[in-house]
């Protein structure tokens, strides 16, 4: 606590010595006007708005300050890591640039270093280091690990965000295992492999560790079961590791938006990709469905994206910003008021009605072809 009061007090003096040249402008100027003088009252209306405009600034610059003292990120700590995945597109791309602002040094996993992202962000500022990062490779982790080792040496890291971010929007019955796995290597693996490569670092610091989970892993919907079980997956491991690193003054924070518009809920992929599985399904399978389910199944997605997938990512940006610079960080953030009321109330609900309410948000048009041809015969 001693270095943050050194420090405050430090910023105070600055404060203090750039209010006191603004004031030092207009005395001048107002000994000038009693002396008779009225060419001045032009200078000291400019100067008057010069103070109240570069007193706004300040008064930002301060709250900026104040929050990282509140936080205890003192200037040291600013100058270590922040290491979020994925940063090269949606949530980690904006979480990087907006802590990059704050003055956290911010190692950008990307997972094409010679992409658009990657490059955006090494220009956007001298505080991102984008590094190339497949967190289903071992070797890509370590090579990382080596690097901010390299940078940050004993000083160790402040947090790491996991956002890992591959999905799938298709019945079980036609997702094949390999859709399974790769949505388990990327979403819980991957989570679990990066976690423990870097938690020696954070737990040097007692940082946290943040990580982009989903409402879909506290709630099963039809169409999610591989996206769910990893996120369910992801959910469970951060609860045990919160846990289990509380002796350490670590925080482990899961971070659960609901659906947004990002390159994972993008309808035509998603579309594209059933249409794809569809096809090589056996015929048993189609049958028990029919084309006029699946054709149904298909809309929906599209309806569901477009009513359910928020465009604006902030709620879900300031959440991770909060979750890192807060001192007392939520263990859950729901980003979004509507979002979070919601998600409460149906989880206080009986699975019976939580039941039917899904029934009555999914519900389709056509009935497979099976239970067609069931109710005929009786």
């Amino acid at each position: 606590m001693s270095e943050i009061n050194e420090y405050r007090q430090g910023l105070q003096a600055e404060v203090k010595k750039v209010i006191e040249s603004k004031i030092k402008i207009v005395k001048t100027n107002l000994d000038k006007i009693e002396q008779g003088t009225g060419r001045y009252q032009n200078d000291v209306k400019e100067a008057i708005r010069t103070i109240t405009e570069e007193g706004k600034q300040i008064q930002n610059w301060i709250d900026k300050k104040e929050q990282a003292l509140i936080s205890s990120l003192e200037e040291k700590t600013r100058q270590q890591a922040f290491r979020p995945y994925r940063c090269d597109r949606g949530f980690g791309y904006h979480t990087a640039k907006q802590l990059s602002t704050l003055g956290f040094q911010v190692f950008a996993g990307c997972l094409d270093i010679n992409g658009a992202g990657a490059k955006e962000l090494k220009k956007f500022s001298k505080c991102v280091h984008p590094v190339q990062l497949d967190v289903t490779k071992e070797q890509d982790v370590l090579d990382v690990l080596k690097f901010v080792e390299d940078i940050v040496q004993d000083e160790g890291l402040w947090a790491v965000i996991n956002n890992a971010g591959v999905a799938s929007y298709v019945e079980c019955e036609w997702c094949p295992l390999d859709v399974y796995q790769r949505l388990i290597d990327v979403n819980l693996t991957g989570v679990i492999r990066v976690t423990k490569a870097f938690l020696p670092l954070v737990r040097k610091n007692q940082g946290r560790v943040v990580t982009v989970a989903s409402l879909a892993g506290r709630n099963g919907l039809p169409g999610f079961s591989a996206y769910s079980a990893t996120k369910f997956g992801v959910i469970g491991f951060s609860e045990c590791l919160r846990r289990e690193m509380k002796k350490f003054n670590v925080k482990v924070i899961t971070i659960e938006p609901s659906m947004y518009k990002t390159s994972i809920t993008d309808e035509n992929v998603l579309i594209a990709q059933n249409q794809e599985l569809w096809e090589k399904c056996p015929d048993e399978i189609k049958n028990a469905y029919g084309e006029p389910y699946f054709n149904d199944f298909l809309v929906k997605v599209k309806e569901n994206i477009d009513l359910i997938a928020n465009k604006d990512i902030t709620p879900v940006i300031d959440a991770m910003e909060d979750a890192i610079c807060c001192q007392y960080p939520d263990t859950r953030y729901v980003p979004g008021f509507r979002t979070s009321c919601e998600s409460f109330v149906y989880s206080m609900l009986p699975v019976s009605i939580q039941d039917l309410t899904v029934s009555f948000v999914m519900k389709y048009v056509n009935k497979p072809c099976q239970m067609i041809t069931l109710n005929k015969n009786r």
